[in-house]
């Protein structure tokens, strides 16, 4: 974390109680963590929780009495009620029912990307009552708040989130968000003019939410990534889009314990109203391979009848092309 947020962290811990200098030195916690990026949400949390001594209350080998660590989860909950804004920091501690404590009391104007990140994390958090307290955090914060807000940490999360385990009972409180229009409308800004990271993986993670149907079209025309361009024709020209949801156990052979691990897939229609032959045409005079490519492939699959388009790309620079589009006019021969 830069040296700011690190020393406006240490300024808290010096104070106790409500002051104007601990207040003031909240207040730069604010404002630093607005400035930081979602996606080194895990190596802050290790340090915020090591600078601020963010331990858990019962730590091993401790001669501490159940008694005595639920007065001082107590005193720890009053602090956080007496000054609002230590919710920005407990929300990494170590204890959950501090955590707890903490996602009731974040407000709408302590939000930004790096704080919306650590509030879903704690959907996948190990203790359930966290888990499910961090759900009615996210469903209270946003019902009215501004979604442009926090939209930058979602080509983050729309990639980490998918790895979670623990949060099957309440991913539904993001994924209500993933799938808002607004964020639609900044996922496609975001895969239109973006140029560098996980584009693609992006693109087909958003893809799910049917929200994004009406700015497949613009990804196809304008994207400057060749891959989020041929993901969206792909949709498209096929109607449908697939994803991954799961591993299953493919056995070989029983008796010797022997299997491969094939994956799960769910998938659901693309909305569009557009001429396919029009779509194939544009994804063939593409200057990307990987998108040419993709309209080959559909009309052998389809065997569309769509000679124009079959004539630009019998002659493509591609070999691999111009051997799918020989097959392809092959077969309209024969059925013609």
């Amino acid at each position: 974390m830069p040296p700011n947020c690190q020393r406006a962290i240490r300024e808290v811990t010096n104070y106790a109680g409500v002051s104007p200098p601990r207040t003031e030195a909240l207040k730069n916690i604010q404002h630093e963590f607005a400035s930081l990026s979602p996606d080194i949400i895990a190596p802050a949390a290790s340090e915020i929780r090591m600078i601020a001594a963010l331990h858990p209350i019962q730590r091993a080998n401790s001669n501490l009495s159940l008694r005595a660590r639920f007065v001082s989860i107590s005193l720890k909950v009053k602090d956080i009620e007496a000054n609002p804004r230590l919710a920005m920091l407990y929300l990494f501690h170590g204890d959950g029912h501090l955590r707890q404590a903490s996602l009731h009391r974040v407000t709408n104007d302590m939000l930004s990307p790096f704080l919306f990140t650590a509030i879903v994390m704690r959907l996948n958090d190990w203790a359930l009552p966290v888990r499910q307290e961090a759900a009615r955090c996210l469903a209270r914060i946003t019902a009215s708040s501004d979604l442009a807000k926090i939209a930058p940490a979602i080509p983050f999360l729309c990639l980490q989130s998918k790895t979670w385990l623990r949060w099957q009972d309440t991913r539904a409180a993001y994924d209500r968000i993933e799938g808002t229009a607004e964020i639609a409308a900044y996922m496609a800004s975001h895969l239109r003019e973006g140029r560098q990271g996980p584009l693609a993986r992006q693109f087909y993670t958003v893809l799910r939410n049917p929200s994004v149907d009406i700015h497949l079209p613009e990804l196809v025309a304008n994207s400057a990534t060749p891959a989020v361009r041929a993901a969206a024709l792909n949709a498209l020209l096929n109607g449908q889009t697939s994803w991954p949801i799961g591993q299953k156990r493919q056995w070989i052979d029983k008796t010797y314990g022997r299997y491969r691990l094939e994956f799960v897939w769910d998938s659901r229609p693309v909305a569009s109203c557009l001429n396919k032959a029009d779509l194939a045409l544009k994804g063939a005079k593409d200057r990307s391979v990987i998108v040419r490519r993709i309209v080959a492939a559909w009309l052998l699959r389809s065997g569309f009848p769509a000679p124009e388009v079959a004539a630009l790309l019998v002659v493509d620079a591609s070999a691999s092309i111009r051997q799918i589009i020989a097959i392809y006019q092959k077969k309209q021969g024969q059925h013609a």
